[in-house]
């Protein structure tokens, strides 16, 4: 990967993230300044989660049988673009639904399919500085970017302009189109052997509790990603209070991916793939139980160097290994769909059905559960995945 090549995957990956920047920390307040309750809510992110299922394998589908990827990831770049126009101006319920089903629809397309193309492109590199960690930091920093930009409009600026966040999701996504457009195809892949296919891979014990420990992470990720603001500034914390705290556990993540291959060197898998599950059950745990706490929150956000950095390091790597050749974009797109499509959107329609009666400490803790559950999976599937002959 050349010097030029390697800006261009950084500026996808920094606009990708910045509309996460966006979406993850200032949706759910966006939808309560219009008015919508805590079930609703819920639902509206949900909605977004679930496009996730079934979009990156219908893109995989599509790259698998016309060979085109960067033409593709273009396409639905351009797609997701489109998608925010809507919400610009539409603010009702039923009037949000299709509309974020369309836009989520392209924005969980490009994704798996570049993160196939990366690693292609990067497998022959023994460079520290063309390794995948360091391309995928960029997204890391569009995301602190976006968020600590937003939060400090919204703070500094009197009055209700909470229609910024659904501008601000418009701008990341027209600035994500612009930077296809500068992709090349990546190499020829190499070919798998005949006797692996992807039913085979589906069928084997190891790969089905890999991909169920991805639902059960991100199942456990749902009160956060749909809460967490509304959680804290009900505690009394002021927007730009909110944005540091995402932007920490972000910093965290950069961290982890600066010296992942380092970790990945010295520690087995497994260890590092139980080990990120531990800590989502401590972090959440601690979100629940200590909301009063600056110091104990800031502790718990500086976790998501684990429950995303390490995770999607290591989960990423695993899926690269396992699923070979030209099953890449297939892998990728069900990681995509079970991690960020079933598995967030189930945690995030429940959270919400369960918010108001509960109770958010109740729900954090149950998060925390569902964590120990994905640990136990995760370590005995990674323990026989990463041997899995060939």
């Amino acid at each position: 990967m050349t010097p030029s090549l390697f800006a261009r995957f950084s500026g996808f990956y920094f606009f990708y993230f910045a509309s996460l920047g966006v979406f993850l920390p200032f949706w759910p307040l966006y939808l309560k300044s219009l008015g919508f309750n805590a079930v609703e809510i819920g639902q509206l992110v949900a909605v977004v989660m679930a496009a996730g299922i079934v979009a990156p394998n219908v893109w995989a589908w599509l790259a698998d049988h016309t060979e085109r990827r960067i033409l593709l990831v273009q396409l639905a770049a351009l797609g997701g673009a489109a998608g925010t126009l809507g919400l610009q101006w539409v603010t009702s319920f039923y009037g949000m639904i299709p509309l974020l089903l369309m836009f989520s629809f392209f924005w969980y397309a490009s994704l798996p399919l570049v993160e196939g193309i990366t690693l292609t492109h990067l497998e022959h590199h023994t460079e520290k500085r063309y390794s995948y960690t360091r391309v995928r930091l960029w997204g890391s920093m569009g995301f602190v970017a976006a968020c600590l930009t937003l939060s400090t409009v919204l703070f500094s600026v009197d009055g209700d302009i909470w229609w910024l966040v659904p501008l601000s999701l418009l701008f990341c996504h027209f600035g994500l189109w612009v930077t296809t457009l500068m992709l090349t195809s990546r190499p020829q892949m190499r070919e798998h052997p005949a006797h692996i296919t992807l039913a085979s891979l589906l069928r084997h014990p190891a790969v089905l509790g890999l991909l169920a420990a991805f639902v059960l992470m991100q199942l456990s990720h749902g009160p956060f990603y749909t809460f967490f603001s509304i959680y804290l500034e009900g505690h009394g914390y002021p927007i730009q209070g909110l944005a540091v705290l995402w932007s920490v556990g972000v910093f965290g993540e950069i961290l982890v991916f600066l010296f992942f291959s380092r970790y990945l060197a010295h520690h087995r898998a497994y260890y590092l793939f139980a080990l990120a599950f531990l800590l989502a059950a401590i972090r959440w745990t601690m979100l629940g139980s200590f909301p009063q706490f600056w110091g104990v929150i800031l502790a718990a956000q500086l976790l998501h160097a684990a429950t995303y950095g390490l995770y999607h390091a290591v989960s990423v790597r695993l899926i690269h290994q396992l699923f070979p050749g030209r099953l890449q974009s297939r892998g990728q797109a069900l990681y995509s769909s079970l991690n960020f499509g079933v598995g967030a959107a189930l945690g995030c329609l429940l959270s919400g059905m369960v918010w108001d009666d509960l109770g958010s400490t109740t729900t954090f803790h149950a998060a925390a559960a569902i964590a120990v559950v994905g640990m136990l999976i995760g370590w005995l599937a990674v323990r026989r995945a990463t041997p899995l002959d060939r």
